[in-house]
C-alpha cells in the first residue's frame, strides 16, 4: 500500500484499497445495522464501532465506513423521541449532542423528550462523525433555537424548558445578534407559563425585576413579569437581554411603574389628593405591598414627582394622600397622647409606622 508504488504493487495496492472501500466498509455498515437491532443501543453495541483511524490503510476503512453509513441511511443511531417512540434512525434524521455543554446528557433526555430526534452516543463516535461527515446535523444553540421557533414543541415540565433555554442562550453575547433570537418561545413568566422573545414593540412588554420590584408585580401582572425562580446564569442573560433594549423585555423602571398603576391601584385613585385605604380589601394595595412600594421607591426612585398623581403616602386613620412637596405630613417621633393631639389640631398628619 502507498502512493509511490508502479507496476504490480500498485495494481495490488489498488485492489486491497477497493477491497476495503467496496467491500469490508459496506459489509461492516451493513453488521452494525444487525448488531443494532440484536442487542440496542448499549455500551457493548457502541464498541462494535472503530474510532482509531491508526495507520493507513486502516484509516481509509473507518473514514468510508462512516461515509457509507451516512450515504446509504443505515439506521445504526437511537433516538427516544418520544413522537417517534424510540427507534433507529440514519444520520440523516439525527441530531448530534453538543458534548461541551455541561449538561448534554440531560440536554438529550429532555430534547428526546420534546419529540427532537436527539441520538444517543458516546462522545468519540460524535467527534468522529463531526470530523468525517460535518455536513450532518450536530446540535448547537442557533440549531435548537431555528428548531422551536419553528415548531412548537411540548416539554415535560418546567425544569426542562429551563436547560432547554439555558443551552439556547449559552451563545447569546454582546452585542446581541437580535434576529437569532426572535421568536424563542421560552421565556418563563411568573404565572408559569411561557412567552416569546420578540422585537420590541411588537407585542406586550414583559418586565424583568427583582427584590421589591417583583413583588410589586407579582400577583397584579405575573403573566407579564420574569420568574425569579430562574439560575444565576440566566439571571445575567436577561440582563444583557433588557440592556439591549432590542427586545420585548425590559427592566422594571420608575416610569414604568407609574404607568402600571393603573392596573395596580383602584383606577378612581389617579389624581385624588386623599383616599380612604382598606389594606387588601375592595381592590386596595395590601399594607405588604405598600412596604414593598416604599422599598422600591426609596432603592430606585430618585424623582418622586413622577408619581405625584397618585396617592401612596399612607399617613394615621387609614389615609393615603399625594405626594406633594411642603406637605402637612409628619414622621412619627414617638410623641406623647396630647402632643399628637396638638398636631393634628394645628392641621398635621402623621406617617404610619408599620
Amino acid at each position: 500500500f502507498g502512493n509511490d508504488m508502479a507496476g504490480g504493487g500498485k495494481k495490488r495496492s489498488d485492489w486491497n484499497m477497493h477491497l476495503l472501500e467496496d467491500v469490508a466498509a459496506p459489509a461492516y455498515g451493513r453488521l452494525l445495522e444487525i448488531v443494532a437491532q440484536e442487542i440496542g443501543p448499549c455500551d457493548l453495541y457502541f464498541s462494535f464501532w472503530p474510532t482509531a483511524v491508526g495507520v493507513e490503510p486502516w484509516g481509509l476503512l473507518v473514514r468510508r465506513l462512516y461515509d457509507f453509513i451516512s450515504e446509504f441511511e443505515l439506521r445504526v443511531l437511537y433516538t427516544r423521541a418520544r413522537a417517534r417512540g424510540g427507534q433507529w434512525i440514519t444520520t440523516k434524521q439525527a441530531i448530534f449532542p453538543d458534548y461541551s455543554f455541561e449538561k448534554a446528557s440531560e440536554l438529550v433526555d429532555v430534547l428526546s423528550d420534546a419529540g427532537l430526534p436527539v441520538v444517543m452516543m458516546p462522545k468519540v463516535l460524535v467527534e468522529k462523525f463531526m470530523e468525517i461527515s460535518s455536513s450532518l446535523h450536530f446540535l448547537t444553540p442557533q440549531l435548537l433555537r431555528r428548531l422551536l421557533i419553528r415548531r412548537k414543541r411540548e416539554f415535560r415540565d418546567r425544569s426542562a424548558m429551563t436547560l432547554a433555554l439555558e443551552y439556547c442562550l449559552l451563545d447569546l453575547k454582546s452585542p446581541i445578534q437580535s434576529d437569532d433570537f426572535y421568536g424563542l418561545p421560552l421565556i418563563p413568566l411568573s404565572d408559569g407559563s411561557f412567552t416569546k422573545l420578540e422585537k420590541r414593540g411588537l407585542s406586550e412588554r414583559i418586565f424583568f425585576a427583582q427584590g421589591a420590584g417583583y413583588d410589586l408585580l407579582k400577583d397584579s401582572v405575573p403573566h407579564q413579569l420574569v420568574d425569579c425562580n430562574i439560575p444565576d446564569f440566566l439571571h445575567k442573560k436577561f440582563c444583557d437581554i433588557a440592556e439591549s433594549e432590542d427586545f420585548n423585555i425590559s427592566f422594571l423602571t420608575c416610569p414604568l411603574l407609574e404607568k402600571l398603576f393603573l392596573r395596580l391601584l383602584p383606577a378612581d385613585w389617579q389624581h385624588a389628593r386623599q383616599v380612604i385605604w382598606i389594606p387588601g380589601s375592595e381592590g386596595h394595595p395590601s399594607l405588604q405591598w405598600m412596604g414593598h412600594l416604599w422599598n422600591y421607591l426609596k432603592s430606585f426612585c430618585d424623582d418622586l414627582s413622577l408619581f405625584y398623581k397618585w396617592p401612596i403616602l399612607p399617613v394615621e386613620n387609614n389615609h393615603l394622600l399625594q405626594l406633594v412637596k411642603n406637605s402637612n405630613v409628619i414622621k412619627d417621633g414617638g410623641w406623647s397622647e396630647n402632643m399628637c393631639t396638638l398636631l393634628l389640631r394645628v392641621g398635621c398628619l402623621i406617617l404610619r409606622r408599620d
